[in-house]
């Protein structure tokens, strides 16, 4: 298993913030940070342990995701700091993402950036993928084989930050 997937397995153990619509926090100077969003196609569930474990494991896998995200964009702007350090705005993606770690129908939603700008967000979602499988639990919660996720990366005064 390459490092890059043996990683991403690794951070889907981690217990995390969850999916969320709106940010939980403001972007955060130096390395870009923030939260990830997403527009949730999930059906709706009622309360129960076993929900808990599935939106567990579903926040799990998701924080992975915006981890190697944030991680491959991080690497994209220190190439080309020079580039990214005299732009300003934001770029907003949407793209479909599958249970076997595809990535299809990806959309800018919103630049103001420029374009360069907006390829290398492009980049940070694409450049990793395939991600990895959905565990069973993320499949049952989801309740579908794929899903519609929203990111904004923000540039900007020493800022990079991801957020919904």
């Amino acid at each position: 298993m390459n490092t890059r997937r043996c990683q991403l397995l690794l951070l889907t153990v981690a217990v995390l913030a969850g999916c969320k619509s709106t940010p939980e926090h403001p972007p955060i100077s130096q390395e870009s940070t923030g939260q990830f969003g997403v527009t949730d196609n999930a059906r709706p569930k009622t309360a129960g342990e076993g929900l808990r474990r599935e939106r567990e494991r579903s926040k799990a896998y998701d924080e992975a995701f915006r981890a190697a995200v944030k991680t491959r964009w991080n690497d994209l702007i220190r190439a080309r700091r020079d580039t990214a350090a005299s732009h300003k705005g934001k770029v907003v993606l949407q793209f479909r993402l599958h249970s076997d770690g595809r990535i299809t129908d990806m959309w800018v939603i919103e630049n103001t950036s420029g374009e360069v700008m907006g390829v290398l967000c492009q980049k940070a979602v694409l450049d990793p993928a395939p991600y990895e499988r959905w565990p069973r639990e993320v499949l049952q919660w989801v309740g579908a084989a794929s899903r519609v996720i929203k990111l904004t990366f923000y540039y900007g005064d020493d800022i990079q930050a991801l957020r919904p």
